[in-house]
């Protein structure tokens, strides 16, 4: 099976999973319409949650899902991501949240910074432990550092991320590891 077969098949039982998910939350949140509850607020939080990884699959470019994954990845294992613009800099600090919301439009939180981006409003630039990414017009440019560089487990099946028309460079370094990939899903 090809990497890109491989992985809509994934995405697909991954859907219809979360699919099912949301559905359950939806009916147990309407069942307890009536109560004024903490444990009520928790559960909507699920079923937003639950319907943005849904999007994730659906709406958000090969270059937008790495960058989700990987800050969902470090958030998970404790890595750290640092931010710096033209007029922000943070140093490495804990991946806090990561939204994925309608439209195309990603948020990380970063400690005490907030990062929000629109998927289809800017060109990605991978690089081994650094991503770039920038406005259409190249006025503006985020970068964000990760605590610990793309790894060859990480990157399968993302082979994808090379056709992206939102990818406008990979590393040399990482571009093997990816072509490796698909030529393996041969």
């Amino acid at each position: 099976m090809k990497c890109g077969e491989f992985m809509q098949d994934c995405d697909g039982r991954v859907l219809e999973s979360l699919e099912r998910i949301y559905r359950c939350l939806e009916a147990e949140i309407e069942k307890l319409s009536d109560l004024r509850a903490v444990p009520l607020d928790g559960l909507r939080e699920m079923a937003r949650e639950t319907k943005g990884y849904a999007r994730l699959l659906e709406e958000i470019s090969a270059a937008g899902r790495v960058v989700v994954e990987y800050a969902l990845l470090l958030k998970r294992d404790d890595g750290r991501i640092a931010l710096e613009t033209d007029a922000v800099r943070q140093g490495f600090c804990a991946v806090r949240r990561v939204h994925i919301e309608e439209f195309g439009v990603l948020r990380l939180d970063l400690g005490d910074a907030r990062l929000t981006w629109r998927d289809g409003g800017c060109n990605y630039l991978f690089y081994p432990d650094k991503l770039e990414m920038r406005a259409q017009d190249e006025r503006t440019a985020v970068k964000l550092f990760f605590s610990r560089s793309f790894d060859r487990q990480f990157l399968r099946h993302k082979g994808d991320l090379l056709a992206c028309p939102l990818t406008s460079y990979v590393h040399p370094e990482l571009e093997e590891i990816l072509r490796e990939e698909l030529r393996s899903a041969e």
